[in-house]
């Protein structure tokens, strides 16, 4: 694999394609077509779930149209002619025959001629349709809804079968990039919509995981009661948004929720703004060092704080802790769309 030295400036050059960033732990990244915006792979299972978020759906015909790739990836192939069950299964050939059509031509050796391993003859090929869908995760409606990666570096197919398989292929197509290069892509997620009763209603990376603890009668956070307690976990591990309900029979502003200074590191804003017709202070702090905070460390990592007001007596507070410099910017990106997508229900 090797990293790609410079980027080229339009947004088509990227459109479809899968990065793997070399200067880090290898994450990936699917670069959605439509938006041209990336969408970070994560586990086998957020990788399954954005590629089928994204998907278009397409009828059997034109897929017929589109010649498949092969790749090596685990999972099981009982007649053992290098096509997994799972792909056989969504080509219609049988995966206890390695010659489907009996015609002394295994069934992975005609679908790398594309010819047809169901019968006789060469398979069509459709340019036209391929260069327009190229790159997209493409979905048989009329199937099961099968799913395929249209792989714009070979203009193949590759077949997307189970969680691991579709995350086998998703890095073995990859290309290296740096994470300057990287950056330079705007981020975006699929999102999943959690809506708290009487609060809120949040719409985050459907990656993340969701919990949320409701004994909290007797707990508080800055002098107020917490009523309500949300945590989204990062599936990477790289930190976690917690989001409190505060009330008080106290008059409060947002001037008590300023954090003045923090061990380690460095205020780097202080922003007011309004978020529906409720004021939001937000506030950014940014570790120099390696941290140890109680059981987090951070590794020139952030917090980063957003205090919304719905009265003098109710606020909401959001919590984001990044634990490393690399996922600062991706991370505070995902931040600053939640909150421009909270919907405030009070």
């Amino acid at each position: 694999m090797t990293a790609l030295p410079i980027l080229a400036s339009a947004a088509g050059f990227h459109s479809g394609k899968i990065y793997l960033q070399v200067e880090s732990n290898g994450e990936a990244w699917y670069i959605n077509p439509t938006s041209n915006n990336r969408y970070y792979l994560g586990r086998p299972d957020d990788a399954f779930a954005i590629m089928r978020g994204l998907g278009l759906g397409i009828t059997n015909e034109n897929l017929k149209q589109i010649p498949i790739g092969l790749i090596n990836i685990s999972g099981n192939d009982n007649d053992l002619d290098g096509l997994g069950n799972d792909l056989e299964t969504a080509i219609g050939t049988d995966y206890n025959n390695p010659d489907t059509d009996g015609d002394d031509f295994l069934d992975k050796s005609e679908v790398e001629s594309w010819n047809n391993p169901n019968g006789e003859g060469a398979l069509p090929v459709n340019n036209a349709l391929i260069n327009n869908l190229k790159g997209r995760i493409l979905l048989q409606v009329e199937n099961n809804g099968e799913a395929w990666y249209l792989n714009p570096n070979d203009n193949k197919r590759y077949f997307l079968g189970r969680p691991q398989s579709a995350f086998e292929i998703m890095r073995q197509l990859g290309i290296g990039i740096t994470n300057a290069n990287l950056n330079q892509i705007p981020s975006s997620y699929v999102k999943a919509e959690k809506e708290i009763s009487e609060h809120y209603s949040i719409d985050y990376p459907n990656s993340w995981n969701f919990s949320q603890n409701l004994q909290h009668s007797d707990a508080v956070y800055n002098k107020m009661t917490i009523v309500h307690d949300s945590l989204f976990e990062f599936s990477t591990g790289a930190g976690y948004l917690e989001i409190l309900t505060l009330e008080s029979g106290k008059d409060y502003t947002l001037g008590d929720f300023n954090v003045s200074a923090k061990t380690g590191a460095e205020k780097i804003y202080n922003e007011d703004f309004v978020l529906e017709v409720k004021p939001v202070k937000k506030q950014k702090f940014k570790y120099q060092t390696l941290v140890e905070y109680k059981t987090e460390t951070f590794d020139k990592g952030a917090k980063l704080y957003a205090d919304i007001m719905i009265n003098t007596h109710k606020f909401i507070h959001m919590h984001m802790a990044i634990f490393n410099e690399t996922d600062v910017k991706l991370y505070e990106d995902y931040f600053n769309d939640i909150i421009k997508d909270l919907k405030l229900v009070y």
